[in-house]
C-alpha cells in the first residue's frame, strides 16, 4: 500500500477513542524500521520493515453503549471483511505476511466474528465460509449490498483471509488496565521507574503527533525510530532523578490533624490577613504544611536528600520571598494614613502570600513536581518567623 497518500482529515476522527492506545501497543510490539499509522489504511496499521514480522491491519470498535460491535448483521463487520478482501485482491496487501485484527472493548458472545477470529483448523475455516454464505437472506437491507460484495469472492479467497483474522475483545486485553499491564510486561521496566507516568507520557505524545499531522493535512504515521527516541527521552527523565516525590493524593490529612495546627505561628500569620479557620486558603496551607513535614522526613530518612540540600532549598525560598515582600512593602509604606495602612496591610499581605506560594522550587538540583513541598516549606519558615505575609507581621505578632 502507498503509505504516503492515504490519511484522515481532522474532522474524520470516528473511532478515535482508543486508537492511540492500540497504536502504542503496536509500536512497542514492532521491530526497528516499522511504522504505525492511525486512520491511514485502517483504523490502526503496522507496516513491518521486512518479512521477519507480520504487518497488521486493525479495525477498532470502541463502544460505551449496549450495542455489540461486529455483530452478525452489523455493517462494521461486513464492511471490514469487504475492505480487506478488496485490498488483498488488488495485491495492496501481501497476505502471506499480514494479520487482520478485529478489536473491541466489548465482550463478544458466540457470533460469526468470534468464530472467524478463532478459526485454527481447515474444518473451522470451512465452517465459517459456509456460515458467511448463508447470511445473505438474514441481513438488513442496508447491509445486503456489502454482504453481496463479500459473497462474490470464492472460497479460497475467503479462507485465506479467515486464517489470518485475529479477534481481540474485552476479555483479551484489548484496552485499559489489562492492555497497560501487557505493555508493561513487554517493556520490562525496573520497579523504580513508574510505568503509569511513562505510559501516559507516551500516549500524550502519540495523540499530539497525530493531531499535528492531521492539521497539516498529512497522514498520521509514526515510526518505531521516533517512538524509540521519545521513549528514551521519557525514561531518562526518571533515571536522572535523585528522588521521587510522594503524590499529594497519597498523603491524606484528617480534620483532627488540621485542628491540632491552629495554635501554630504560621497559622497566626494567616489570621493577620483576616483568614478564619474555615477559609479554604488557610485549610490548604495547613495541609501543605503537614504534607511537607511528612515528605521531608521521609526523604531525609531514606537518604535521598541531605540536611545541606534542605538548607540550600530554604535559603533560595527566603531570597525569593524577600524580593516579593520588599516590592509590596514599598507600596504599603507609602500609604498616607493609619486607616489606609490598616486596610492595605491585609491587602498587600494577601498579595505577598499568593505570589510567594505560586512557585515550585528545585530541590537538590531537581525540579519538584508537587506544590506542597515548596508551599509547606514556606509555612515552616513562617512558623519560625523567617518569612511573613503581613507587611507588619513582626510588630503585630510581638504585640499579640
Amino acid at each position: 500500500m502507498n503509505i504516503s497518500s492515504q490519511h484522515t482529515a481532522p474532522g474524520q476522527m470516528a473511532g478515535y477513542l482508543f486508537q492511540p492506545e492500540r497504536a502504542l501497543f503496536w509500536l512497542i510490539n514492532s521491530q526497528r524500521g516499522a511504522v504505525v499509522g492511525i486512520e491511514t489504511n485502517d483504523d490502526v496499521v503496522k507496516f513491518a520493515k521486512n518479512n521477519k514480522e507480520h504487518s497488521i491491519y486493525e479495525q477498532d470498535k470502541h463502544s460505551i453503549s449496549s450495542n455489540i460491535p461486529f455483530g452478525d448483521h452489523s455493517k462494521d463487520l461486513w464492511n471490514t471483511l469487504h475492505i480487506w478482501l478488496k485490498e488483498i485482491k488488488k495485491q495492496e496487501v501481501d497476505i502471506n505476511y499480514a494479520q487482520f485484527h478485529l478489536v473491541t472493548n466489548k465482550v463478544l458472545s458466540d457470533c460469526l466474528a468470534k468464530r472467524i477470529g478463532t478459526s485454527n483448523t481447515e474444518h473451522e475455516v470451512l465452517a465459517c465460509i459456509k456460515e458467511i454464505r448463508t447470511k445473505k437472506d438474514s441481513v438488513p437491507k442496508g447491509v445486503l449490498k456489502i454482504v453481496t460484495s463479500v459473497l462474490e469472492y470464492d472460497d479460497e479467497e475467503l479462507g485465506a483471509l479467515i486464517k489470518r483474522v485475529v479477534l481481540t475483545d474485552g476479555l483479551a486485553t484489548s484496552h485499559g488496565e489489562e492492555l497497560k499491564e501487557k505493555m508493561s510486561d513487554i517493556l520490562h521496566l525496573p520497579t523504580d521507574i513508574p510505568f503509569n507516568e511513562i505510559y501516559y507520557s507516551l500516549l500524550g505524545w502519540i495523540h499530539t503527533t497525530v493531531i499535528t499531522l492531521w492539521r497539516e493535512g498529512k497522514p498520521a504515521w509514526i515510526s518505531r525510530r521516533a517512538f524509540d527516541k521519545q521513549y528514551w527521552n521519557v525514561i531518562s527523565r526518571f533515571q536522572d532523578k535523585t528522588f521521587k516525590e510522594t503524590s499529594k493524593s497519597l498523603l491524606p490529612i484528617s480534620d483532627i490533624e488540621r485542628k491540632a495546627q491552629l495554635h501554630k505561628m504560621f497559622v497566626r500569620q494567616l489570621y493577620l490577613l483576616s483568614l478564619n479557620e474555615d477559609n479554604e486558603l488557610l485549610i490548604n496551607s495547613i495541609d501543605d504544611f503537614l504534607r511537607c513535614n511528612t515528605e521531608r522526613t521521609r526523604l531525609s530518612m531514606e537518604g535521598d536528600i541531605t540536611k545541606e540540600d534542605f538548607e540550600i532549598f530554604e535559603e533560595s525560598l527566603v531570597e525569593r520571598w524577600k524580593l516579593i515582600y520588599e516590592r509590596y512593602n514599598f507600596k504599603y509604606s507609602r500609604s498616607r494614613n493609619e486607616d489606609e495602612k490598616k486596610y492595605r496591610g491585609e491587602e498587600y499581605g494577601g498579595d505577598i502570600l499568593i505570589d510567594t506560594l505560586d512557585h515550585r522550587e528545585a530541590l537538590a538540583g531537581q525540579p519538584t513536581e508537587n506544590y506542597y513541598l515548596t508551599r509547606g516549606s514556606y509555612h515552616m519558615l513562617a512558623d519560625e518567623l523567617e518569612v511573613g505575609w503581613h507587611p507588619d507581621y513582626i510588630k503585630k505578632l510581638k504585640r499579640s
